[in-house]
């Protein structure tokens, strides 16, 4: 019997070892990819981040040329043909602020001022001068306010051209004002406002310049509301660049603007009013700012080292002190267009399409400011490069939203090819136990024959050997 159970016990035996090595084998690669788990995901997280980030700078790109290719060109002529460019131009949120300079950088819009820019139609006559310098004469010298309105007078009836009509008008305000006569000063400077607003003295100063003070200065609880219209006025043809900018400008908003806090009326119009500053002080800001890169351009006999952009425009970078602005300008005969570009805003917009949706892994996207101290190389999974040539200001930040996603991740595997290894081992020693039992059974059964052929052998043989013993 012994012989009978070697061949079998040897193939169990076998087998055994067969499921043991297979297992080991098993165990050890899912050890192996479990510890290789983190590193391979990493990589994979480093690839999205990086693609994103492209992804990202490319969209710059296409913006900013789209724009350059929407943007109307600019067909040439002082103003109003600026003005009514600006008000055909299609608007864009994206394109901050559209501006018009000539060759020597004088801005037509927005319409901003620093001399002389107006000439009298004509020259003055003879008699307009007399009449005129008798005037000053007796306002300056002889402090003779009655006289020097007569010759005023005198001088509007001989002037000849619009420069001398609002220079003899705003004298005679002047004297209104002196001689507290706030009704015929009121007349003399609504004259001004309505049908001379465009026009300045020899110092490049706006004759409009001359009547808001004034007007604040003889409102009243009578003619407040006279008052507050001639000033809408004003300010509406300043953001509209009906009425030039200059210098001083600034100085009439802060008037008004302390004007309307201590006068009375309707929140609408006192919001209108505040818009209306706000509008015009944007207007100022960027001509400020950006009007020494602007003329540094136009001067500049190469503009090779400009930035090339599409349809002939050059990119500049703007003088914010956050590196934000872009400014595109176009140069065609004797004048220069372009717009302004601001990063947040096109940041805003480049958020609002969703880039980071459909990616392997939930991203985030962080502005980082050049300079700042922040070294991506430091952070763990994170990519850090410049956004765009055209923002050298600005670092693009691309990173996990969750940082511990990495570690749930190979966690969460590990748990998976450990249960699965774990129910693998299980299912081969229970396959071995079955095997076993099949075995025994078998042996069992082969013994139970094998002694019942025997004992019905043995019975067999009794008889026959009687039989013969008889016979």
């Amino acid at each position: 019997m012994g012989r009978k159970k070697k061949p079998v016990f040897r193939l169990t035996l076998f087998f055994v070892s067969v499921v043991i090595a297979s297992g080991s084998i098993l165990a050890y690669l899912s050890i192996n990819n479990i510890s290789n788990l983190k590193e391979l995901t990493e990589k994979r997280v480093q690839e999205a981040e990086r693609k994103l980030a492209l992804a990202v700078s490319d969209q710059i790109e296409i913006i900013i040329n789209d724009l350059a290719e929407k943007f109307q060109d600019y067909p040439g002529g002082k103003n109003p043909a600026a003005i009514t460019w600006i008000k055909n131009m299609d608007p864009n949120d994206l394109a901050e602020q559209q501006f018009v300079v000539d060759t020597e950088g004088g801005f037509l819009w927005p319409w901003f001022v620093e001399g002389l820019e107006n000439r009298p139609e004509k020259a003055p006559s003879k008699k307009f001068q007399n009449q005129f310098e008798q005037a000053e004469r007796a306002e300056f010298i002889e402090q003779n306010n009655s006289k020097a309105v007569h010759y005023y007078h005198a001088s509007l009836r001989e002037s000849s051209n619009n420069t001398d009509s609002v220079q003899a008008l705003n004298a005679l305000a002047r004297l209104s004002v002196k001689s507290e006569e706030w009704t015929k000063a009121f007349s003399y400077y609504s004259s001004i406002i309505s049908a001379y607003g465009t026009l300045l003295n020899s110092y490049g100063f706006p004759y409009v310049y001359y009547a808001i003070p004034q007007l604040i200065r003889m409102s009243n609880s009578s003619n407040r509301d006279q008052i507050m219209q001639e000033i809408e006025y004003c300010l509406t043809g300043m953001a509209s660049g009906k009425i030039p900018l200059n210098q001083s400008s600034a100085d009439i908003l802060n008037l008004v603007s302390n004007w309307i806090e201590s006068e009375p009326a309707t929140n609408e119009r006192n919001a209108f009013i505040r818009e209306t500053i706000q509008t015009i002080e944007k207007l100022l800001s960027f001509v400020h700012r950006n009007r020494v890169v602007i003329g540094n351009y136009l001067h500049k006999e190469n503009r090779d080292d400009f930035s090339p952009v599409r349809e002939g425009f050059h990119a500049l970078n703007g003088s914010s002190q956050n590196g934000g602005e872009l400014i595109l300008i176009k140069l065609h005969g004797e004048y220069a267009s372009g717009f302004s570009v601001d990063f947040e805003v096109m940041w805003h917009h480049i958020m609002e399409q969703a880039l980071t949706e459909g990616t392997e892994f939930d991203l985030e996207l962080e502005i980082v400011m050049l300079g700042n101290g922040i070294n991506g190389s430091e952070l763990p999974l994170t990519t850090m490069r410049e956004i765009s040539p055209y923002f050298e200001s600005y670092n693009l930040l691309v990173k996990l939203e969750n940082a511990s996603l990495i570690d749930k991740l190979v966690r969460r595997r590990s748990w998976i090819y450990g249960i699965a290894l774990a129910l693998l081992l299980g299912g081969m020693i229970l396959g071995i136990l079955l095997i076993h039992r099949d075995i025994s059974r078998e042996e069992h059964l082969a013994q139970l024959r094998a002694e019942f052929i025997s004992n019905v052998t043995h019975e067999l043989k009794t008889p026959l050997t009687s039989i013969q013993l008889f016979t």
